[in-house]
């Protein structure tokens, strides 16, 4: 490849499907080398198109435009952040970038890798959920199409931008570098009404005479994952893990079963306030969301025929994030799952897609809160109440499964 023309070389370079290939070309080839450093910007911006669908594109650019902190500050000014999100929400106004370090572009590629993973995830899991099997719905089960895949790595990637602009500041009340008020008004509030929904979408005596314990009252810091006392705050601590971005979710998912016992471990209990708070502050004179005329076409900047078809009303406008509460809707929990927000008419006009949404829209509440909320599931300190276990024992659990967090620097 180093007798190629220079010309030549920067044209294969284009071509390749991420910075970490990129990397060890240049790495391997000098000539190839000498193609990327004199025309780094047309190589660094073609790979990065190569990554993610054009209907995704401003959503993977806005990534790399996130405001820096300043010299000796841990956060960005929030007038940096406002003018940027300005500009995030008038699509067609960010460039790539004029500098851009290897070092973040190797960066990108990893995030790319992770949200095709977990494209590709999301897909298999609400197929399941939908009870769709190739044999039997060939129209439902088909593989995702363009628009599909766009519209889910566009969510992937606001995702992770919302948990970038918005991260966790336990030096606030609220634990987040912004309120849910001010990530409503800022950020959620600018979205299209189907958008939220897209971003939204884990005793007897021993004969050894040892003191015994009653696997009740359980410390609710360092055993609060299985204490009652501290049950309707699980949804709570999962939206913090998930708060944590793509990156930490990815890692979580990867690792073996000692890795993630500690990562879980490492970050609770902990909560703060992200897009479930956020979309608290949507209830209340906000207009209906009225089906469009004219029918509905596959286009990615327009709602889906699945958000319209089974939501509730007009003025159910957008489905909420939290499982408690009076007001929280968990009752849509059930579509959420099954991606309704996603797929094309053709997927969703299939019989057997269309019957499992109808079908999951018409559960009984009881049934909802039991599969989706986990204030309404038994704990473990629930089941085994009168159970008892050694008191060394008991210090074995909390050593092993207790939270460490407050032990541990995670940052």
């Amino acid at each position: 490849m180093d007798s190629l023309p220079t010309e030549l070389l920067c044209l294969v370079l284009q071509e390749l499907k991420d910075f970490q290939d990129l990397s060890s070309v240049i790495k391997a080839s000098p000539s190839c080398f000498r193609a990327f450093a004199g025309s780094r910007r047309i190589i660094l911006s073609s790979i990065f198109k190569n990554m993610i669908l054009p209907g995704a594109l401003h959503h993977a650019l806005a990534l790399v435009h996130i405001p820096s902190p300043p010299d000796g500050e841990k956060f960005p000014y929030f007038r940096d952040l406002d003018c940027f999100l300005h500009r995030y929400f008038q699509e067609g106004s960010l460039e790539f970038p004029t500098e851009l370090s290897m070092v973040t572009c190797i960066s990108f590629s990893r995030l790319a890798g992770q949200i095709s993973r977990s494209v590709d995830a999301y897909f298999d899991d609400a197929m399941e959920s939908l009870g769709i099997a190739n044999q039997s719905s060939p129209q439902g089960c088909m593989p995702l199409s363009s628009i599909e895949r766009t519209r889910l790595q566009r969510a992937f990637l606001r995702f992770e931008l919302y948990c970038r602009v918005y991260p966790e500041d336990f030096s606030t009340r609220c634990s987040s570098h912004a309120p849910g008020l001010t990530q409503w008004s800022k950020f959620v509030k600018r979205m299209e009404p189907w958008e939220p929904s897209e971003n939204c979408e884990m005793g007897h005596a021993d004969d050894s005479g040892e003191r015994m314990c009653y696997l009740e009252n359980l410390n609710p810091v360092d055993l609060g994952l299985f204490s009652e006392s501290r049950k309707s705050d699980a949804n709570g601590f999962i939206s913090y893990m998930a708060s944590l971005g793509l990156g930490f979710m990815d890692k979580l998912i990867t690792a073996d079963d000692h890795e993630r016992k500690d990562l879980i471990r490492r970050h609770a209990p902990r909560a703060r306030h992200f897009l479930p708070e956020a979309l608290g502050y949507s209830a209340g004179g906000r207009p209906a969301a009225a089906t469009p005329a004219g029918g509905f076409t596959d286009d990615i900047n327009r709602p889906k025929l699945g958000w319209f078809r089974y939501k509730c009303s007009d003025w159910d406008r957008h489905l909420p994030a939290k499982t408690d509460g009076r007001f929280s809707g968990i009752t849509r929990f059930p579509i959420r799952t099954m991606g309704c927000v996603f797929w094309d008419a053709g997927r969703i006009c299939c019989p057997a897609v269309d019957e499992a949404f109808r079908e999951a829209n018409g559960m009984d509440m009881q049934e909802v809160r039991e599969l989706y909320s986990r204030e309404y599931r038994p704990t473990p300190e629930e089941r085994l109440k009168g159970v008892q276990i050694p008191e060394s024992q008991l210090g074995r659990i909390i050593r092993e499964y207790g939270s460490i967090n407050d032990m541990i620097d995670d940052h």
